[in-house]
């Protein structure tokens, strides 16, 4: 369950420069940006009536991994 994680976490610890100066690497930053953005949409799609405090934080954590992922394609 958590060698999917591992192993797309790789890249992003060894070779930052490479996501960052390579096509690759930015298109591989652009579905990690839309993942996230898909995740922070499904919760107001399934969660919308929940009212509780940790999905508000949760909805805040994955418009932030969209956003520091999504960043660097701009810069």
């Amino acid at each position: 369950m958590y060698l999917p994680v591992f192993v797309h976490g790789l890249p992003l610890l060894f070779y930052p420069d490479d996501l960052i100066e390579t096509r690759l690497g930015r298109v591989v930053l652009a579905g990690f940006s839309l993942l996230w953005v898909g995740r922070f949409l499904e919760q107001f799609v399934f969660l919308r009536k929940i009212r509780h405090p940790m999905v508000h934080l949760l909805t805040a954590v994955f418009l932030m991994g969209a956003v520091l992922f999504g960043l660097p394609l701009f810069l």
